[in-house]
Protein backbone atom coordinates (compact mmCIF):
# COMPACT_ATOMS: atom_id res chain seq x y z
CA UNK A 1 0.00 0.00 0.00
CA UNK A 2 0.94 3.01 -0.67
CA UNK A 3 2.66 5.69 1.71
CA UNK A 4 -0.13 8.07 3.03
CA UNK A 5 0.42 12.15 2.07
CA UNK A 6 0.16 14.56 4.74
CA UNK A 7 -1.85 17.25 4.04
CA UNK A 8 -1.44 20.43 6.08
CA UNK A 9 -5.47 22.35 6.10
CA UNK A 10 -5.45 25.73 7.83
CA UNK A 11 -8.54 26.94 9.30
CA UNK A 12 -9.36 30.83 8.36
CA UNK A 13 -12.98 31.17 7.47
CA UNK A 14 -14.14 32.73 10.38
CA UNK A 15 -16.11 35.68 10.84
CA UNK A 16 -13.32 36.94 13.42
CA UNK A 17 -16.49 39.04 15.11
CA UNK A 18 -15.21 39.10 18.60
CA UNK A 19 -11.58 40.25 17.34
CA UNK A 20 -13.09 42.98 15.19
CA UNK A 21 -10.74 42.54 12.58
CA UNK A 22 -9.35 39.11 10.61
CA UNK A 23 -7.37 37.28 12.77
CA UNK A 24 -5.18 35.58 9.70
CA UNK A 25 -3.73 38.47 8.87
CA UNK A 26 -2.70 39.41 12.78
CA UNK A 27 0.96 39.97 12.62
CA UNK A 28 3.46 37.96 15.21
CA UNK A 29 6.75 39.14 14.91
CA UNK A 30 6.23 40.43 11.59
CA UNK A 31 4.57 37.20 10.19
CA UNK A 32 0.42 36.38 9.74
CA UNK A 33 -0.72 33.95 11.71
CA UNK A 34 -1.88 32.71 8.74
CA UNK A 35 1.65 32.31 7.21
CA UNK A 36 2.91 31.27 10.45
CA UNK A 37 0.51 28.05 10.49
CA UNK A 38 1.76 27.25 6.96
CA UNK A 39 5.63 27.52 8.12
CA UNK A 40 4.60 25.42 11.40
CA UNK A 41 2.67 22.71 9.35
CA UNK A 42 5.48 22.19 6.79
CA UNK A 43 8.11 21.63 10.09
CA UNK A 44 5.40 18.82 10.48
CA UNK A 45 5.96 17.05 7.77
CA UNK A 46 3.31 18.09 5.83
CA UNK A 47 4.31 17.62 1.52
CA UNK A 48 0.95 20.33 0.96
CA UNK A 49 -1.06 23.17 2.74
CA UNK A 50 -4.25 24.43 2.09
CA UNK A 51 -6.24 26.92 3.33
CA UNK A 52 -10.15 26.54 4.47
CA UNK A 53 -11.33 30.06 3.87
CA UNK A 54 -12.24 32.54 1.26
CA UNK A 55 -9.85 33.63 -1.16
CA UNK A 56 -7.42 36.61 -0.03
CA UNK A 57 -4.53 38.79 -1.28
CA UNK A 58 -1.28 37.14 0.69
CA UNK A 59 -2.13 33.21 -0.03
CA UNK A 60 -1.32 32.10 -3.37
CA UNK A 61 -1.23 28.92 -3.01
CA UNK A 62 -4.55 26.31 -2.84
CA UNK A 63 -7.80 27.03 -0.87
CA UNK A 64 -10.42 25.41 -0.46
CA UNK A 65 -14.21 27.74 0.37
CA UNK A 66 -16.44 26.14 2.37
CA UNK A 67 -19.71 25.11 1.13
CA UNK A 68 -21.65 26.06 3.96
CA UNK A 69 -21.11 30.07 5.78
CA UNK A 70 -20.63 30.83 9.43
CA UNK A 71 -21.23 27.05 10.37
CA UNK A 72 -18.16 26.96 12.19
CA UNK A 73 -14.93 24.97 11.84
CA UNK A 74 -16.67 21.97 11.03
CA UNK A 75 -18.12 23.39 8.01
CA UNK A 76 -14.58 24.48 6.88
CA UNK A 77 -13.49 20.83 7.82
CA UNK A 78 -16.19 18.39 5.77
CA UNK A 79 -15.92 20.98 3.04
CA UNK A 80 -12.54 19.73 2.49
CA UNK A 81 -13.10 16.41 2.95
CA UNK A 82 -14.96 16.59 0.20
CA UNK A 83 -12.72 17.65 -2.21
CA UNK A 84 -10.06 15.75 -1.21
CA UNK A 85 -11.75 12.45 -0.95
CA UNK A 86 -11.32 12.44 -4.99
CA UNK A 87 -7.95 11.77 -4.91
CA UNK A 88 -6.86 8.08 -5.38
CA UNK A 89 -4.00 8.32 -2.99
CA UNK A 90 -4.33 7.17 0.78
CA UNK A 91 -3.81 10.88 2.61
CA UNK A 92 -3.77 12.16 6.44
CA UNK A 93 -5.06 15.52 6.96
CA UNK A 94 -3.77 18.00 9.59
CA UNK A 95 -6.65 20.60 10.79
CA UNK A 96 -4.96 23.63 12.64
CA UNK A 97 -7.39 26.50 13.50
CA UNK A 98 -5.02 29.74 12.06
CA UNK A 99 -5.94 31.60 15.81
CA UNK A 100 -3.72 29.33 17.35
CA UNK A 101 -0.72 31.51 17.28
CA UNK A 102 1.59 29.40 20.22
CA UNK A 103 1.13 26.22 18.26
CA UNK A 104 4.37 24.26 17.37
CA UNK A 105 5.20 21.80 15.28
CA UNK A 106 6.17 18.90 17.81
CA UNK A 107 2.77 18.87 19.49
CA UNK A 108 1.69 18.36 15.80
CA UNK A 109 4.43 15.57 14.96
CA UNK A 110 2.80 13.66 18.49
CA UNK A 111 -0.78 13.67 17.03
CA UNK A 112 0.73 12.71 13.37
CA UNK A 113 2.55 9.89 14.95
CA UNK A 114 -0.51 8.75 17.34
CA UNK A 115 -2.90 8.73 14.47
CA UNK A 116 -2.57 4.80 13.54
CA UNK A 117 -5.56 3.17 13.10
CA UNK A 118 -8.00 5.42 13.70
CA UNK A 119 -9.67 8.23 11.61
CA UNK A 120 -8.92 10.91 13.88
CA UNK A 121 -6.44 11.67 16.21
CA UNK A 122 -6.71 14.49 18.47
CA UNK A 123 -6.00 16.08 22.37
CA UNK A 124 -8.69 15.34 25.29
CA UNK A 125 -11.08 18.27 25.34
CA UNK A 126 -9.41 20.06 22.54
CA UNK A 127 -11.90 19.25 19.24
CA UNK A 128 -8.59 21.05 17.38
CA UNK A 129 -6.00 20.31 16.10
CA UNK A 130 -7.08 17.09 14.45
CA UNK A 131 -5.20 15.13 12.43
CA UNK A 132 -8.14 13.10 10.29
CA UNK A 133 -7.14 10.07 7.81
CA UNK A 134 -9.11 9.50 4.95
CA UNK A 135 -11.52 6.55 5.05
CA UNK A 136 -14.88 5.55 2.89
CA UNK A 137 -16.53 6.16 6.19
CA UNK A 138 -14.88 9.36 7.24
CA UNK A 139 -15.85 10.54 4.30
CA UNK A 140 -19.68 9.39 4.30
CA UNK A 141 -19.68 10.95 8.20
CA UNK A 142 -18.37 14.39 6.77
CA UNK A 143 -21.40 13.83 4.12
CA UNK A 144 -23.44 13.60 6.78
CA UNK A 145 -22.84 16.94 8.55
CA UNK A 146 -22.05 18.74 5.21
CA UNK A 147 -25.94 17.29 4.14
CA UNK A 148 -26.97 18.54 8.06
CA UNK A 149 -25.70 21.94 7.70
CA UNK A 150 -27.21 22.94 4.30
CA UNK A 151 -30.08 21.92 5.90
CA UNK A 152 -29.58 24.49 8.14
CA UNK A 153 -28.60 22.02 11.48
CA UNK A 154 -26.22 23.18 13.91
CA UNK A 155 -23.36 20.41 13.98
CA UNK A 156 -19.87 21.10 15.57
CA UNK A 157 -16.64 19.21 15.63
CA UNK A 158 -16.94 17.39 18.53
CA UNK A 159 -20.54 16.04 17.11
CA UNK A 160 -18.41 14.87 14.04
CA UNK A 161 -15.36 13.66 15.53
CA UNK A 162 -17.62 11.26 18.30
CA UNK A 163 -18.98 9.68 14.55
CA UNK A 164 -15.35 8.42 13.71
CA UNK A 165 -13.09 5.93 15.21
CA UNK A 166 -10.89 8.37 17.33
CA UNK A 167 -7.37 8.33 19.46
CA UNK A 168 -7.47 11.36 22.26
CA UNK A 169 -3.88 12.32 23.94
CA UNK A 170 -3.71 13.67 27.34
CA UNK A 171 -3.13 17.43 27.69
CA UNK A 172 -0.50 18.95 30.20
CA UNK A 173 0.28 22.28 31.06
CA UNK A 174 2.64 22.39 27.50
CA UNK A 175 -0.60 21.58 25.45
CA UNK A 176 -2.89 24.10 27.30
CA UNK A 177 -0.29 26.48 26.45
CA UNK A 178 0.10 25.42 22.55
CA UNK A 179 -3.38 24.94 22.30
CA UNK A 180 -4.98 28.89 23.14
CA UNK A 181 -6.73 30.51 20.86
CA UNK A 182 -6.76 34.44 20.57
CA UNK A 183 -10.77 35.73 20.31
CA UNK A 184 -10.45 39.01 21.29
CA UNK A 185 -8.01 42.03 21.03
CA UNK A 186 -7.45 41.64 24.89
CA UNK A 187 -6.45 37.94 24.87
CA UNK A 188 -4.26 38.73 21.38
CA UNK A 189 -2.46 42.17 23.46
CA UNK A 190 -1.74 39.05 26.41
CA UNK A 191 -0.22 36.64 23.52
CA UNK A 192 2.16 39.35 22.25
CA UNK A 193 3.01 40.87 25.81
CA UNK A 194 4.34 37.09 26.21
CA UNK A 195 5.94 36.64 23.09
CA UNK A 196 8.23 39.45 24.40
CA UNK A 197 9.30 38.24 26.88
CA UNK A 198 9.93 35.14 25.95
CA UNK A 199 12.66 36.95 23.26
Amino acid sequence: MPRSSLIGVILAGGQSSRMGTDKAQLCLNGETLLLRARRVLLETGCTEILMSGPKCANWPYTYITDTTIQTGPVGGVVSVIRVLSERTKPLQMVFVPVDTPRLQSELLRTLVSAAVDTEACLFENSPLPVVLTMTPHLVAQAHKVEQALLAGYSRSMRAFVSMLTSCYLPRGEIENEQLRNVNTPQEWASINALCEQNK
